[in-house]
């Protein structure tokens, strides 16, 4: 194995765990905007709510590209380096509003920034992890 190899690896896990984080404060904030104005929702309920309810889709876009990346490492020929480098360069699109991908994640997330300490933080640590081109 590589030694650049290696660090891609690890830099789409470190990612990956710095996706989740920033998964769940982005979920509870629209969750606690949702019941503002809803009223409290079982965590049932709003997993459901999460899953099917085109007003969470933004959400999705981190859900299953974290759930790809788990998928891809438990792989029983491994991560290959074609999957790392997508992984990579899908994490940057994400965040990059000039890759012409994922507005609708992009307008929301700015949204949120402004009311999650965190969320910018965690999205520069994110990128940082697949900065290693």
């Amino acid at each position: 194995m590589s030694k650049q190899f290696k660090s891609a690896e690890d830099g789409v896990k470190q990612a990956r765990n710095r996706l989740l984080r920033l998964h769940k404060a982005l979920m509870d904030w629209d969750r606690a905007r949702y019941e503002a104005l809803h009223g409290p929702q079982s965590a049932g309920k709003f997993l459901e709510m999460l899953l099917s309810e085109p007003q969470f889709e933004w959400l999705r876009v981190l859900s299953t590209l974290i759930v790809r990346i788990d998928e891809a490492f438990d792989l029983d020929d491994g991560v290959s380096k074609e999957m790392l480098e997508g992984f990579g360069q899908e994490i940057r699109d994400i965040f990059d509003e000039d890759s012409g991908e994922y507005e609708d994640f992009q307008k929301r997330f700015a949204e949120a920034v402004s009311s999650i300490n965190d969320a910018a933080v965690l999205r520069e640590e994110v990128l940082a992890h697949v900065d290693w081109d």
